[in-house]
């Protein structure tokens, strides 16, 4: 029996360290709908990996619900697309430079390719596939170039905006981090070229509240990446 106390004593012992150093519990995240994403998905994986006793609750929202989430203490950080507007109780703890991408199948009417970058000039009479979150910037730009875009789609998820580039039915504009998130023998993904084509995928935490252990461990794992 005392053998018995001493090793439930043990092993209660290392599940209370495991908790503090955030190897066991449960990481709270938002993020933005944008799946298919590499991105995320190789990052939840690999820590899953590195750490396999911490359980997950995932919330799927546009960057406004996502940081009411934060701030309410649903979630413990929210994982958003700037330039979305950060209010000033929110502090960035990692940002990560992105790139706006066209997505086409190899076989098209409209660009090449062969084509290391899209210049915006070349999206001209193109029918494009975009989620409302880059609705404005893209008009912006394209009305920049002096042309207004021919959005065949306007969607809230990067899912559907590629589902017509998929058939060959438009070009997609999406955001990615690299070319090789899309990349495959069936479809190009390229650079746009041109002025304030980048973006930051930020992750928002309130500044006045104290984190978890295990989302202090998140934190510094992608920091790390």
């Amino acid at each position: 029996k005392a053998k018995t106390i001493c090793y439930l004593e043990d092993a209660a012992q290392k599940e209370i360290d495991a908790c503090v150093s955030g190897h066991r519990g449960t990481l709270r995240l938002g993020l933005t709908p944008a799946y298919p994403d590499p991105y995320m998905s190789n990052l939840l994986l690999d820590f899953n990996q590195a750490y396999p006793h911490i359980t997950y609750e995932l919330f799927e929202a546009n960057s406004n619900y996502i940081m009411e989430h934060v701030k309410n203490g649903v979630i413990e950080i929210g994982v958003i697309r700037t330039p979305t507007y950060i209010p000033p109780i929110f502090h960035a703890a990692l940002s990560v430079e992105e790139q706006l991408m066209v997505v086409y199948r190899r076989e098209n009417p409209w660009l090449s390719p062969d084509l290391d970058g899209v210049p915006i000039a070349s999206l001209a009479g193109v029918p494009l596939s975009i989620s409302y979150g880059f609705r404005k910037k893209i008009t912006d730009m394209c009305l920049e170039s002096g042309f207004s875009p021919y959005l065949l789609s306007v969607c809230s998820s990067r899912a559907t905006a590629l589902m017509w580039a998929s058939r060959g039915t438009a070009v997609s504009i999406i955001v990615a981090g690299s070319s090789s998130d899309q990349e495959n023998e069936r479809f190009c993904c390229r650079p746009i070229i041109g002025k304030d084509m980048s973006t930051k995928r930020s992750f928002a935490i309130l500044k006045e509240r104290q984190l978890s252990a295990v989302a202090r461990l998140f934190i510094d794992f992608c920091k790390q990446r």
